[in-house]
């Protein structure tokens, strides 16, 4: 299994409140026991989309269960940008940045495919 940090603990500014965003790499299957125990789970097809993501919250922990390497490598790149290119306060704030660099990525994907 491969994971990394993401999130406001990664690239932004977080606080005593922030949850950790930690991303993994994991098949169905071990996302499927995940969710069992999570507090709360929220996946892809819950938007209307392909289930390529599940979203598990525990307490403050959100694992960010990614389940094919394409989502996992969109989930490096858009980490690694948002790295690059935050240095401080942003405006917007860091949030709305990051969605939409991830947006971004992922609408690339989906356009290279068509």
């Amino acid at each position: 299994m491969e994971a990394f940090i993401t999130g406001s603990r990664k690239y932004g500014t977080p606080t005593e409140d922030s949850d950790v965003d930690l991303v993994i790499r994991c098949s169905s299957q071990t996302a499927a026991l995940l969710s069992e125990l999570a507090d709360d789970v929220v996946t892809d097809a819950d938007y209307g989309m392909k289930p390529e993501n599940v979203s598990l919250r525990f307490g403050k922990l959100n694992l960010l269960c990614c389940l094919n390497d394409a989502t996992y490598a969109e989930w490096c790149l858009g980490t690694d940008t948002m790295c690059r290119n935050v240095s401080g306060p942003l405006d917007p704030p860091v949030r709305d940045q990051a969605i939409a660099v991830f947006e971004a990525i992922r609408a690339r994907r989906f356009q290279t495919k068509g």
